[in-house]
């Protein structure tokens, strides 16, 4: 972005020379990467007026020219053709030095002596070529520098602006820095004019179909106007700001996305089929020609800007030749609006279009001063210009409230920034800033923050304000303190999964990292399979590529993939886990964007070990994984339920994990459909547990005291009916008893011995008490409750041989 500081003192009467707004800016995060002084190298070039030209006597391409600044005359010797007698010149004279090195002196040419060179633009650094000398304005005064006659008494600032402070991108958002880091006053011009023409409804109409991509569209209209090229100060302005002279009504537009960073359109109204404005988006394909004359193919959803016929405007990027501004043309319809950023970056994105505006737009342009950017153009046109305004201007939208309240805690940036800031420090920033304060004396204060600034979101946005404008430099260097921090329940909650992972890790599992964005073809093609219904994915409206067009309901696809690459580069034992996010909406979960951990198994128990074996994984594997995680997240009480919800585990082989009624994860065998249709030979297992749900009544650790009196163990086998789960039953022993401190499975058997459909369970139980030994009367009491309950509520039967 560049700025001419004379332009920029036009917005800021600041105290400020170029060189200190350069460190002022940079020293609070708005790097000015260079400062220039324009008129260098012209300090020995002076204006002068041409008093004859005559033909060089020995040279036929050359003139002799007579020359004077006011004080004396010169004899030049010049070979232009473009200038007579009377034009303003400008004029080094002996011993001057130009811009390029040219070192100016006394010389004979062709038998004449040369006093000095009437200069060309490309000569002055000016142009990259001209095609002879610079002629000046007739009433530019003679014997004057020529610097400040033709405007280069100036300063040019380059200045880096960061993809967040879109602001920034004008004359006016440097102006605000600048006024907000020394507290003066920012003053916009003033954008008044005389309404002469007829009702602007009369001349023309405005619709806005889509408000969502459209929130704020203003126009004004003009008639009568003459197409001229624009006045030398408007046209050096934009030249050295890198923007190419054309004519007044598109110079306007260009200079009032320079100075406000406003992008505008000029519409022909007469070539406007219908005289008529409508913004909504291309429901087809369709060919549109751009101003660049290029054929563009429009895609549907892309936003444009219609007449009664079809497009004329590609909105917020690039404006259509059938609309285009033409010598002939009398009546002018000024467009201002603000565009969706996202819908803007990704209509330029698709095009292949990149323009000054789509460049603001997708920053962000300010929504509340699309109106002022209209006036402020006619009102400056108004100025070297003869037309006139229809009466009224169209202005949808502008009645919305874009600015927004934000909570800020003054306490809150001493802690993060590390200084003491003062109430009064803080508010001297907002004021500075344009921020208005609503301090009621309990809570927090309430900032309200304009349109313009979109990098301010939140609390810790304004902190950082207050750190940036009161100077990193008063920011001391301090030491960590010693003393425990305060855990919010968000750090808890990072540390646990952390400290799940790592087990992980050191139980020979790879940690994978794979993409939330997940192709929506894959996922319908294998959709019964893995539960998936297409009409409750969450999809992107604007995929990077088809292979990423939806965000994954769960963790599975991506891991089967990963076993899938480690097979084909013949790795056959892999034991892989993720921790990610999982998106969507099922019926079983509702909407949902929640954190995740899950792991697959896959080959060997104990791949390379000699001892062994070369035992497959199996369920209990899986199974003893997702309990060690459980177990370190803190999660108490859980029990497994056979699975019937689950399409992409195996029946009879998979479990869902319940605590408390609810589901927080689920484990099993990976349908051997799902396998087959990825080229994963084998079975593979899988786990995967909601971790908010796992961790949502964690519990301070309780410490035991080491027990002093002994326990009495008693084995109880129990034949059940083979649908029994197992589980419950445990569940249920341990709940019988505070005395009952340990119950697990030592033995299954089926056979015919015991009858077709059941099963023998043999339970060890550890019953022991904390402050005495047991009789034998209270321990006969226990194991009477035990073989009630697995007798009376699962209709077994104990064991006697």
């Amino acid at each position: 972005m560049k700025v001419l500081y004379t332009w920029l003192k036009e917005f800021v009467d600041t105290r400020l020379s170029p060189r200190e707004i350069q460190d002022a800016l940079t020293m609070a995060g708005v790097e000015v990467s260079s400062c220039r002084y324009l008129g260098e190298g012209m300090e020995d070039v002076v204006v002068s007026r041409i008093l004859g030209v005559d033909p060089h006597p020995n040279a036929e391409k050359l003139s002799l020219c007579r020359v004077t600044d006011g004080k004396g005359e010169y004899r030049i010797v010049c070979g232009a053709r473009n200038m007579k007698a009377g034009d303003v010149v400008a004029l080094a004279r002996a011993g001057a030095r130009l811009p390029n090195g040219m070192q100016i002196g006394k010389a004979k040419i062709r038998g004449q002596v040369s006093e000095g060179m009437l200069c060309s633009e490309q000569e002055l650094g000016l142009a990259e070529e001209s095609p002879g000398i610079m002629i000046l304005q007739a009433d530019t005064e003679v014997g004057n520098p020529l610097a400040p006659a033709i405007g280069m008494d100036d300063w040019l600032l380059t200045i880096e602006i960061t993809p967040n402070r879109g602001d920034c991108l004008s004359v006016l958002g440097v102006a605000r820095e600048v006024a907000a880091i020394t507290g003066e006053q920012v003053v916009l011009p003033e954008a008044s004019f005389a309404e002469t023409g007829p009702p602007i409804g009369e001349i023309a109409s405005v619709a806005v179909t889509h408000t969502d991509l459209c929130p704020r569209y203003s126009a004004r209209v003009i008639t009568d106007v003459t197409i001229v090229p624009s006045p030398p100060l408007i046209q050096r302005r934009l030249a050295l700001c890198g923007v190419r002279p054309i004519n007044n009504i598109v110079d306007i537009t260009n200079y009032l996305l320079l100075e406000l960073g406003q992008p505008m359109h000029a519409f022909d109204l007469d070539r406007l089929a219908g005289n008529r404005i409508d913004v909504r988006t291309s429901g087809i394909p369709r060919t549109f020609t751009t101003l660049d004359g290029t054929a563009r193919e429009i895609q549907s959803g892309m936003l444009l800007i219609w007449d009664a016929e079809g497009p004329v405007a590609v909105a917020g990027v690039m404006g259509g030749e059938n609309t285009e501004v033409l010598g002939g043309t009398s009546r002018i319809l000024f467009e201002s609006a603000h565009f969706a950023p996202a819908s803007i970056r990704s209509t330029a994105r698709r095009l292949g279009l990149s323009s000054e505006s789509s460049y603001r737009f997708e920053r962000g342009v300010d929504p509340s001063g699309t109106m002022y950017a209209t006036d402020r153009a006619v009102a400056l046109l108004s100025g070297f210009a003869d037309f006139k305004v229809a009466s009224g201007s169209f202005d949808i939208g502008g009645d919305g409230e874009y600015r927004r309240a934000i909570p800020f805690r003054p306490a809150r940036a001493t802690r993060v920034i590390g200084r003491d800031y003062s109430d009064r420090e803080c508010t001297d920033v907002f004021s500075r800033l344009g921020f208005p304060v609503n301090d009621t004396g309990e809570g927090p204060w309430k900032i309200t923050v304009p349109a313009h600034r979109f990098d301010i979101e939140r609390e810790i946005d304004l902190i950082e304000e207050i750190a940036r404008l009161n100077g990193y430099d008063t920011i001391p260097t301090t030491y960590p303190e010693s003393g425990a921090p305060d855990f919010s329940r968000d750090d808890l909650f990072a540390a646990e999964v952390e400290r799940a992972s790592e087990f992980l890790r050191t139980e020979g599992f790879s940690q994978a990292i794979n993409f939330s964005f997940v192709s929506g073809r894959e996922w319908e093609k294998h959709g019964s399979l893995l539960g998936f219904d297409s009409s409750d994915a969450m999809r992107l409206s604007n995929p990077i590529s088809e292979e990423a067009t939806m965000m994954r309901p769960h963790l599975l696809m991506g891991l089967l993939h990963n076993v899938e690459t480690s097979i084909r580069r013949f790795v056959d034992d892999v034991r892989m886990f993720e921790v990610g996010k999982a998106f969507g909406k099922s019926f079983l979960e509702g909407h949902f964007e929640e954190p995740r951990l899950a792991f697959v198994l896959y080959g060997r128990r104990m791949p390379g070990n000699w001892s062994m074996g070369a035992d497959p994984v199996d369920f209990y594997d899986a199974k003893g994984v997702t309990e060690s995680i459980l177990r370190l997240l803190g999660c108490e009480s859980i029990h497994f339920i056979p699975s019937l919800s689950r399409p992409f585990l195996e029946p009879g082989k998979s479990s869902e994990i319940g605590k408390s009624g609810d589901v927080i994860g689920w484990v099993g065998a990976v349908r051997r459909e799902l396998l087959s249709a990825l080229e994963i030979p084998g079975p593979a297992y899988y786990a995967e547990i909601r971790i908010q749900e796992a961790m949502s009544s964690l519990r301070a650790v309780q410490y035991r005291a080491i027990q002093k009196f002994p326990p009495v163990f008693r084995d109880i086998a129990c034949i059940f009916p083979l649908g029994v789960p197992v589980g419950d039953v445990l569940a249920m022993i341990r709940a019988l008893s505070p005395e009952i401190r340990e119950v697990e499975v030592f033995d299954v058997f089926t056979g015919e011995k015991i009858g077709t459909g059941r099963k023998s369970v043999a339970f060890r139980v550890r019953i022991q008490a904390e402050d005495r030994t047991l009789t034998d009367a209270e321990v006969h009491s226990i194991h009477t409750k035990i073989v009630n309950l697995l007798e009376n509520r699962f209709g077994g039967s104990i064991r006697t041989s």
